[in-house]
């Protein structure tokens, strides 16, 4: 997916209660987001809507994988 069309759903579907960043993370670990040309950005956001418990965590990874046939409560 490209950030322009990122944006375009954004704008169409989210409330703009805040600015966002010209930024389309592909993943991430630990405290850091990595975008599709590996450049990494610490993300120093948390409490604004997003993981306050960093990227691909092996025990939390382990947690959701072991659940993953079951019910299980995941609050964002």
């Amino acid at each position: 997916m490209q950030l322009a069309h990122v944006k375009e759903l954004e704008g169409k579907y989210l409330l703009a209660t805040y600015s966002r960043y010209e930024l389309l993370a592909d993943r991430g670990t630990g405290a850091y987001l990595i975008d599709k040309s590996n450049k990494r950005y610490l993300d120093l956001l948390a409490g604004i809507a997003v993981n306050a418990l960093g990227y691909n965590h092996p025990r939390i990874n382990r947690y959701f994988e072991n659940r993953s046939n079951g019910p299980f409560t995941f609050l964002i």
